[in-house]
């Protein structure tokens, strides 16, 4: 029987601005369409990780290809006319809403 490793992780609230500058460095670098395995590649970030922020923090400025719907296929590029620097502004604006309202005792 396997023990059970305890690890000390703390999940930090919102987004890391570094990573999200890298996988949108990549994308505009690109240019046409890129797999997510691509993208963390050439950004040096974990595929779940670029997973997770292009479903939680860039879904509204990127577009997706699935290729074959039933395999985990996905292609992507940034929509464009969307700039970074006005993307992170209302990311922030839209954390610190969330952390607002939750403090608010109801």
């Amino acid at each position: 029987m396997k023990s059970k490793i305890k690890r000390d992780r703390k999940v930090g609230k919102g987004f890391d601005i570094e990573k999200l500058a890298k996988i949108w460095s990549v994308l505009s670098e690109n240019g046409t369409w890129i797999h997510v395995a691509e993208i963390s590649r050439i950004s040096h970030i974990d595929e779940c990780t670029i997973r997770w922020y292009l479903d939680h923090y860039l879904k509204d400025a990127i577009e997706e290809e699935k290729i074959v719907p039933t395999i985990r296929l996905r292609m992507i590029r940034l929509k464009p006319g969307v700039e970074l620097e006005s993307y992170i502004k209302a990311l922030n604006y839209i954390n610190k809403i969330r952390n607002d309202n939750k403090s608010v005792k109801r």
